[in-house]
């Protein structure tokens, strides 16, 4: 029985919000592992193309994915609401290595979801605004 060699070292990005409403995004990239001897003069890592992903929700497969010619992949999941952990895994080959990315989303309904926006909104937008208004009005009152 022959060793299993992994040649190539695969990695996966997963980009997915933190909170979110249906339907739930997700995107990222796989990328392989070309050392020098194949890609001279330095090797490095090149775009994983046409490689199917599975993508799992709370440990339940949920689907597949295809990445694209330069390695991107995206998809919407409808999820129920509440936190919900998303992995995306590759399973590798004979000739590389297998790779998984984990994220974690919460899900919202509608209305919560612009209830949310809306507290961030005057959480950060407050301190965009008031920062700038309390120095302008510290200065203003230095030069009297």
């Amino acid at each position: 029985m022959q060793p299993e060699v992994d040649l190539f070292k695969v990695a996966i990005t997963l980009n997915a919000p933190s909170v979110a409403t249906n339907p739930v995004r997700i995107s990222g990239g796989v990328v392989w592992y070309c050392p020098p001897i194949l890609c001279p003069p330095l090797g490095g890592w090149k775009p994983y193309a046409n490689v199917t992903l599975d993508v799992y929700v709370d440990g339940v497969k949920y689907g597949t994915v295809t990445t694209g010619s330069d390695g991107s992949y995206s998809a919407e999941l409808e999820l129920s609401y509440g936190r919900h952990e998303i992995m995306v895994y590759y399973p590798g080959s004979w000739k590389d290595s297998p790779a998984q990315a984990k994220a974690y989303v919460t899900v919202l309904s509608p209305k919560e979801y612009q209830q949310y926006q809306e507290q961030n909104l005057l959480l950060y937008g407050l301190a965009g605004v008031t920062i700038p208004l309390l120095v302008y009005a510290i200065l203003r009152g230095m030069k009297k």
